[in-house]
């Protein structure tokens, strides 16, 4: 699961409608891109990583904080 905190899910397919929240949700992917919509594919792949960074940027910065530990806020 750690991993996937990391990583940027897509799923395509020709019954999704682009970029729908409760349909990734529901697929448990981080977005949905209906197959008709591949000609944007550079574009749409920016969006979801984009979405996905900042959507997971608080989660990431614990992550970071808590990594470092006390050590490292004692010497700052």
């Amino acid at each position: 699961m750690a991993q996937r905190r990391h990583a940027t899910v897509i799923l395509f397919g020709d019954s999704f409608q682009t970029f729908t929240p409760m349909q990734a949700f529901q697929q448990s992917v981080h977005a949905v891109i209906n197959s008709s919509e591949l000609f944007l594919l550079k574009q749409l792949i920016e969006k979801a990583v984009a979405d996905n960074t900042l959507f997971l940027q608080s989660f990431r910065d614990a992550q970071t904080k808590a990594y470092s530990g006390p050590a490292t806020e004692a010497r700052e």
